[in-house]
């Protein structure tokens, strides 16, 4: 993505356990929230849909404002 830019649905403060200050709002950022297993799956994904191969739909996990992890489903589009 140029821009880096990431857009939520709905209260992403609540979804990360977060202040709205502190919710990532760019690529890398969130990707720094990403367990460590899941994020080359995340990255593959991305790729393959800013390739026109594949629409964009994961699962993984994310680090929440406590340190704990909960899993998130993730689904987007580039317009």
């Amino acid at each position: 993505i140029p821009q880096d830019n990431v857009a939520w649905l709905g209260d992403a403060g609540q979804l990360f356990d977060l202040s709205q200050a502190a919710i990532p709002n760019s690529g890398e950022a969130l990707n720094l929230r990403i367990h460590p297993d899941d994020l080359a799956l995340r990255l593959k994904l991305l790729k393959d849909h800013f390739a026109g191969l594949a629409g964009y739909d994961v699962e993984y996990r994310v680090r929440l404002g406590n340190g704990q992890f909960s899993w998130v489903h993730d689904r987007g589009r580039v317009e």
